[in-house]
Order: structure tokens, then C-alpha cells, then sequence
């Protein structure tokens, strides 16, 4: 294994590769939002296969060709783990007093604290902006008051 040097070429070829891993991620999961959920193993399946075979075919070696390979490895991993999340859901069951059940329960993506009635108190610290107008100041009688 060799260990190059940081350039801003390598840096932007494997920007566009990342970006066309999630993308095709992100595309695939638009998909599955409008598939019945009738179909939606059997989508999963062909998704994660069909993002292989797109990954396997494309041969270029420019920007665009990157981006299309990825997105197709993109498409597998993101339908590839949910398939396996989908069929282990019915299999696996996770203790939380268990660290191996967790674990185990984590790599097949059942053990989110946010589903067992857990939560991640960083999600909720967020602020809350509020961009309506605010109410006009109506200024009273008496000057000496502040608004």
C-alpha cells in the first residue's frame, strides 16, 4: 500500500466520487418513497443489484464516469444495507442490557437509540428561527414607557 501526497486533484476526483455515492444513495431512497410497499423487498434486491451492475459497467475514466460508477455503488450500499436492516428486523431482537446484542443490533441497523424510546439530545438542540414578521410596535400614549 502506497500513501500519495494531498493535492487538489486527488482531493476533487475523490470529492466527485463521494458526491456520486450519495447521490446515488439519496436517488435510490427518492425511488423507494414511491414503490408499494408490496414491492418494496423485491425493489431493495433489484436496486442493490442493479447498482453493481452499473458500477461494473462504466469503464471511463473522467469526472462523469467516476461520479456514475459511484452512484451505482452508492445505490447497492444504501438498498444492500436496508435490505438486510428490512430482513433482520423480523430476526434479531436487541437487548440493551447486552453490549454484543447492541452491537450485533447496530451493524444490521436495528439498535438506534432514537427507536427505542432513546434520544440524542444534540438533534433536539437545534434553534428554532422564526422568519415571520414581527408585530409592528404600536407606541403608547405615554413616551416614558418602553416598548
Amino acid at each position: 500500500m502506497k500513501i500519495g501526497k494531498i493535492s487538489l486533484a486527488n482531493i476533487s476526483t475523490e470529492a466527485v466520487s463521494f458526491g456520486g455515492a450519495v447521490l446515488g444513495g439519496a436517488v435510490s431512497d427518492g425511488a423507494m418513497a414511491i414503490i408499494p410497499a408490496e414491492h418494496k423487498t423485491a425493489a431493495r434486491y433489484g436496486m442493490t443489484g442493479g447498482g453493481i451492475l452499473l458500477a461494473s459497467i462504466v469503464k471511463g475514466k473522467d469526472s462523469i464516469s467516476q461520479a456514475l460508477k459511484m452512484a451505482g455503488i452508492g445505490i447497492a450500499v444504501k438498498q444492500g444495507l436496508a435490505a438486510i436492516r428490512d430482513f433482520a428486523e423480523g430476526q434479531i431482537s436487541v437487548d440493551d442490557t447486552s453490549m454484543a446484542s447492541r452491537f450485533v443490533g447496530g451493524a444490521v441497523g436495528l439498535a438506534c437509540p432514537c427507536e427505542s424510546g432513546g434520544s440524542y439530545t444534540a438533534l433536539n438542540a437545534a434553534p428554532v428561527i422564526n422568519f415571520e414578521p414581527a408585530a409592528p410596535r404600536i407606541p403608547s400614549a405615554n413616551k416614558a414607557s418602553a416598548y
